[in-house]
């Protein structure tokens, strides 16, 4: 069976999206499917409208490989192409959360979204709280609506210079560290974090508070820790390797995202804290989005408020002064990630579509 993949983020961008699809396509390949992956230069920035390239590349691509089935990366646009020429090639669509939030944000969406959902195949959503999203188009698109959740790629095994050295760099030796990994944005909560430190600290003064990733979010966190004082307990790290992320999640205690919704911005899923957990990590997370399937609350970690900072302070300083506590759950955050989060076991639902 022939299958295209088209898509607006894939390796080497880097999120958790360009993450999700290279899962899916090496899964299933290993199937022996034939892949073809549209991703670059499919939609020019500067052309305007972009569906108007897009129409134009896929339709010569349907022409040249003659997929039996297309895959859709993003409902909009790209659904929107497929949607166009819906005669020449059937096809299924992917979603993720923000984008089928976002396409609720007007009526011209809404019916577009609703025409490329009713003409799909089949609907692939990352998480429960996704597929609840679509019911919203029509109830009948729950029948044709598989989940197959985010799977988090093998560890990478930091060698012992690398962890040093970030220890050494970053001012760990003797300190507690928590941390939160990935593009710094309002709605993952980082301010919140910032916000609890000062609880924090009275109760743990040794306390560290690593942001690593970059985002439009962070000059803001930076004026806002020196407003609140705890500057010196709050390490912006920026972008780092794959091998330095491995190592940051070693040497913390656990990773925190307060995910909270912000309009149609809302974390799907929560790929990262299952990251924590292949490093034997629990993670504390926000209540909203699909977090709730990422983290199993008081197992694999602990859900809190995302806007009440002295919850989230509360979780914090519970995790950091109960050595027992956080230790099981992150064997069993482990536990769960190692079995139940592979694309071997994720994989066997669109799989059954696809037959």
């Amino acid at each position: 069976m022939r299958l295209s993949l088209l898509t607006l983020e894939y390796p080497p961008q880097k999120g958790g999206i360009a993450s999700y699809y290279r899962g899916i396509v090496d899964a299933l390949r290993s199937k022996g499917y034939e892949m073809e992956v549209i991703h670059d230069g499919l939609l020019f920035r500067r052309f305007w409208p972009r569906w108007v390239r897009g129409i134009t590349t896929l339709r010569k691509h349907i022409a040249a490989k003659k997929p039996d089935l297309l895959l859709i990366g993003q409902i909009l646009p790209l659904g929107a192409v497929a949607w166009m020429l819906r005669k020449k090639a059937t096809y299924a669509v992917f979603l993720h959360g923000m984008d089928i939030l976002s396409a609720k944000q007007s009526s011209r969406k809404r019916w577009i979204a609703r025409k490329i959902l009713g003409e799909a195949k089949f609907i692939v959503v990352n998480s429960d709280f996704t597929g609840k999203q679509v019911t919203a188009y029509g109830a009948a698109l729950a029948e044709k609506t598989v989940r197959v959740y985010p799977c988090p790629t093998a560890r990478v095994s930091p060698s012992p210079e690398t962890v040093e050295t970030l220890r050494r760099k970053l001012g760990l030796s003797g300190k507690r560290m928590f941390i939160t990994m990935g593009r710094v944005v309002e709605r993952k909560g980082h301010d919140r974090v910032i916000r609890a430190l000062p609880k924090i600290l009275e109760r743990i003064p040794e306390a560290i508070y690593i942001v690593a990733g970059l985002g439009s979010y962070l000059d803001k966190l930076t004026r806002l820790a020196t407003e609140l004082g705890v500057q010196h307990a709050v390490r912006f790290v920026g972008g780092v390797s794959d091998e330095e992320r491995a190592a940051l999640f070693d040497l913390c205690d656990f990773c925190i995202m307060p995910s909270r919704q912000n309009g149609a911005d809302v974390e799907g899923f929560g790929l990262v804290f299952l990251e924590a957990a292949l490093s034997g990590k629990p993670s504390i997370g926000g209540r909203s989005g699909g977090i709730p399937e990422a983290i199993l609350d008081e197992e694999t970690g602990l859900l809190v408020d995302p806007e009440d900072v002295d919850t989230i302070a509360d979780a914090s300083i519970r995790l950091l002064t109960d050595d027992a506590l956080r230790a099981t759950l992150g064997r069993q955050a482990r536990t769960r990630a190692q079995n139940e989060f592979t694309w071997k076991k994720q994989i066997q639902p669109l799989l059954k579509r696809l037959v």
